[in-house]
């Protein structure tokens, strides 16, 4: 309503790298450690994990795109724009529809067809509406702080924290300890690491303590 348009860069940058910092981290612990969640949650039900595991770390790389989608339709609708995500969500539903009855009925690729439409259902969401945003507002949201620091924040955490799972079960043969040892380990430096990238900055902290 102001008509700032360095505001507006700024509100949808933050919405988008907030959603980012928050979603990555869960969507690459997930895909990597399908396996050993299930194991905590459904402890002797081997058959079914290793059938859902491997769909599962699929799924799972939907969830910051998933995630984004509720993001790009807010900020569409504060445009006035709401008729937009609704024909991204019917595009993406088509996408899906079709991607799910052509792969789930390829022998190869069976019931993982499910999680990949899945996918390309978000991407197919999120690029219609993150191209209608970028008509409304011209210049981009830097790229670099919003989506690719706190991904590579979230990806340093996660592949420590599975290197630290592997160290662990080999040392104790212990699968469940190894998991929750390794998970807490990625938690915790998660934060430090969105620092050194460059995710959260000092702008972040003096916002969050009120300046002091």
């Amino acid at each position: 309503s102001a008509k700032d348009m360095e505001a507006e860069r700024e509100a949808v940058g933050d919405a988008v790298r907030l959603t980012c910092i928050v979603s990555m981290p869960l969507s690459l612990g997930l895909c990597l450690f399908s396996k050993q969640i299930l194991e905590l949650i459904f402890a002797g039900e081997n058959e079914a994990i290793a059938l859902t595991s491997p769909l599962l770390s699929i799924l799972a790389l939907s969830v910051t795109l998933s995630c984004l989608v509720t993001v790009g339709n807010a900020v569409l609708q504060s445009y006035g724009k709401a008729n937009i995500p609704m024909w991204s969500m019917v595009a993406g539903a088509v996408a899906k529809i079709t991607l799910a009855y052509v792969l789930i009925g390829n022998k190869s690729i069976g019931i993982a067809g499910a999680p990949i439409s899945t996918f390309f259902c978000d991407l197919t969401i999120n690029l219609i509406n993150f191209y209608h945003i970028s008509k409304e507002l011209p210049n981009p949201v830097k790229l670099k702080k919003t989506v690719l620091s706190p991904f590579l924040s979230a990806a340093i955490s996660v592949i420590a924290a599975r290197s630290l799972f592997n160290f662990i079960e080999k040392g104790l043969g212990e699968s469940a300890l190894a998991s929750v040892i390794s998970i807490g380990a990625a938690a915790v430096i998660y934060l430090p690491i969105c620092f050194v990238t460059g995710a959260i900055g000092r702008d972040d902290v003096k916002r969050i303590t009120r300046g002091r």
